[in-house]
């Protein structure tokens, strides 16, 4: 449902951990992948019809010498 979706994206938002670089004010250092599942059922005039999507966000994809990372920050790109 929509309000379980909403949930869960506001669950992502309070545990996402964001970190300064010299690129990014707010780097993300967590990835989340969040999927949407839609499902429509048969009925007499038209076939069920299933659709997924994918949001995908890979944290601190910048280079480390150019974003200048240290630190712990450095330590989470290796881990």
């Amino acid at each position: 449902s929509y309000g379980e979706a909403l949930e869960v994206l506001e669950q992502g938002a309070v545990e996402r951990r964001v970190s300064a670089t010299e690129m990014n004010e707010q780097s993300s250092r967590s990835h989340a992948v969040f999927t949407l599942e839609l499902n429509q059922k048969a009925t007499t005039d038209s076939p069920a019809l299933s659709s997924r999507l994918r949001i995908v966000d890979l944290a601190g994809s910048e280079r480390q010498r150019t974003a200048g990372t240290r630190g712990e920050s450095l330590k989470e790109t290796c881990g």
